[in-house]
C-alpha cells in the first residue's frame, strides 16, 4: 500500500483475554464486517498442524463473549487432542 493511503475501511481490536485464557495478547485489524458474517475461531495442533477445533459465531461483545468460548475450548481434552498425531495442546499457563 503506498505510503499515506488509508487502504480498505477496517476495524482494529486489540484484546487481551483476562487470566491467560488464550495463553497471549492478541490484534486482530479487519475490513468492516456485514451483519451476517460470523467470527471464526480455529484451534491447531503444536505437533503437527491439524485442525483440532473451529467454531464460528457471531459475536456482539467480545469483553464477554470470547472467554467463555475459549475457556470452553480449554476445559475440554478431547478438543485439545489431535485426530492425527496424538498429541494434547496444553493449556496455557
Amino acid at each position: 500500500m503506498p505510503e499515506g493511503s488509508s487502504g480498505p475501511p477496517v476495524v482494529g481490536r486489540g484484546w487481551v483475554a483476562p487470566g491467560g485464557v488464550l495463553g497471549h495478547g492478541t490484534l486482530e485489524v479487519e475490513r468492516t464486517r456485514r451483519a451476517d458474517e460470523l467470527d471464526v475461531f480455529l484451534w491447531r495442533c503444536d505437533a503437527c498442524e491439524h485442525e483440532l477445533h473451529r467454531v464460528a459465531v457471531s459475536l456482539s461483545d467480545i469483553t464477554t463473549e470470547l472467554g467463555p468460548l475459549f475457556e470452553a475450548f480449554w476445559a475440554d481434552e478431547a478438543r485439545r487432542t489431535c485426530a492425527r498425531c496424538g498429541a494434547v495442546l496444553p493449556r496455557p499457563a
